[in-house]
């Protein structure tokens, strides 16, 4: 729905309703606001996600080196 706005604004109407008194609300709507990319929220929230997927991909790197060469290996 990139870039579909009456797409979303239906979804939006359909199920916003019920889906913010639950606990993805927040989720709900982000997936399902209009966003400006040139904006300086939209450009703060993916420094967030980019610092999320940095630290995702340090710590599948960390677990899978203690698997191979344990705890020494680290020091």
């Amino acid at each position: 729905m990139a870039g579909d706005g009456d797409a979303l604004e239906r979804v939006r109407r359909q199920y916003g309703d019920k889906i913010s008194e639950g606990p993805m609300a927040d989720t709900f709507r982000v997936l399902t606001h209009r966003v400006d990319p040139a904006s300086t929220e939209f450009r703060n929230l993916a420094k967030e996600i980019a610092a999320v997927a940095e630290l995702e991909s340090f710590m599948a790197s960390y677990r899978d080196r203690m698997k191979r060469d344990g705890l020494s290996a680290l020091n």
